[in-house]
């Protein structure tokens, strides 16, 4: 991936104002390490991207089977599963969320 998607995606944000109040993030998963850096990536590619999405924790197995997942962790953006079973990293995870 080229390193400068970043910077693109922060000028397609400021271009076309995606920014939203209502964005949210869902983290899946039983709290294991990988868990737990997928919530960090995804915390850093909002603050990067300077929006404030509402990211949560889903740990409840039933809960995430519900939204179909099952394999963790996994990444939800507007109730779309985005990855599962894997680790995006911060600047995937900027693409995600500009793609919507």
């Amino acid at each position: 991936i080229n390193s400068q998607v970043g910077c693109k995606a922060c000028r397609f944000i400021r271009k076309y104002g995606i920014w939203r109040m209502d964005m949210k993030i869902e983290i899946l998963g039983m709290g294991c390490p990988k868990c737990k850096k997928l919530f960090e990536n995804a915390q850093a590619a909002a603050k990067e991207l300077n929006i404030q999405p509402d990211i949560t924790k889903i740990e409840q197995i039933d809960q995430i089977v519900q939204r179909g997942v099952m394999t963790t962790p996994a990444l939800v953006i507007d109730g779309k599963v985005k990855a599962a079973g894997s680790v995006p990293d911060v600047v995937k995870i900027k693409e995600f969320i500009v793609k919507g």
